[in-house]
């Protein structure tokens, strides 16, 4: 589940990158609101 979650920040091709000096995404990853964040992305 984490994997997917890491899967879909690194659509900018900078996922660890960006968990790692943008704290509210990793947030929203380990509290489970990135169901919201996922509806965004095209798929």
């Amino acid at each position: 589940m984490n994997m997917k979650k890491l899967a879909l920040i690194s659509l900018d091709g900078c996922g660890i990158y960006n968990i790692k000096h943008m704290p509210f995404l990793s947030e929203l990853a380990e509290s489970g609101e990135f169901a919201v964040v996922d509806s965004i992305f095209p798929t």
